[in-house]
């Protein structure tokens, strides 16, 4: 535009944690950025198992804490408190892949 002295400005909203790169060519110059969307702190835990379960045997469970889009706080540290037939206080450990 001829009245933008150069500058445009965009606006960028994402739920989804994760990078985006951006690249602008001008024809002959490309300049590339990038901006890191970070998790928001978590407002649940999610709790996997492959459902399989054998009595007596220590089963292992995933828990991750999740924001309110459902991406992994990787910065949450803290305690879950698991309740089933005993109270149990459990680590949470940050998600593998």
């Amino acid at each position: 535009h001829a009245n933008d002295s150069g500058v445009v400005t965009l606006g960028l909203t994402s739920n989804v944690s994760e990078t985006f790169n951006f690249t602008s060519y001008n024809g002959s110059t490309t300049n590339t950025s990038s901006i890191t969307v970070n998790p928001a702190s978590a407002v649940t835990f999610y709790i996997s198992h492959d459902g399989i379960a054998v009595a007596g045997v220590a089963e292992n469970l995933s828990v991750s804490a999740r924001d309110t889009y459902n991406n992994t706080d990787t910065n949450y540290n803290g305690d879950v408190t698991a309740y089933g037939e005993r109270n149990v206080v459990i680590r949470l450990e940050k998600e593998r892949y």
